[in-house]
């Protein structure tokens, strides 16, 4: 069994070192992301949450890491854990992870 998580482990992080994101945000983008992360900071989960979903809308499903695991967070603390985990996903197996934030800081996701 542990060898069996230790290959698991293995292929993540293998898979997780090629992921890069070629997307370049215009002046629109950008905009629009902080708005959404202004709902966030004010502690309106939900609406930031809406926010980014209408951003990624906006640009075909592209979008920056940061913003991606943004959404994640909203998500997380707005209860909805399924799409909180499907832009996780996004931001850490797609685009690749990089010590966006350290794990033992960040208290944004609650205990599953």
């Amino acid at each position: 069994m542990t060898k069996y998580y230790l290959v698991l482990i293995l292929s993540l992080l293998t898979i997780c070192s090629f992921g890069q994101s070629k997307f370049k945000p215009d002046e629109e983008y950008s905009k629009h992301s902080s708005r959404a992360y202004k709902f966030y900071e004010d502690k309106n989960y939900n609406q930031s949450a809406l926010s980014y979903d209408t951003l990624f809308y906006n640009y075909n499903g592209q979008g920056l890491r940061s913003d991606k695991y943004n959404a994640a967070c909203s998500w997380a603390l707005a209860n909805d854990i399924e799409k909180a985990f499907v832009y996780l996903n996004k931001a850490v197996l797609i685009y690749g992870y990089r010590c966006m934030v350290p794990p033992r800081t960040d208290l944004w996701y609650p205990p599953v």
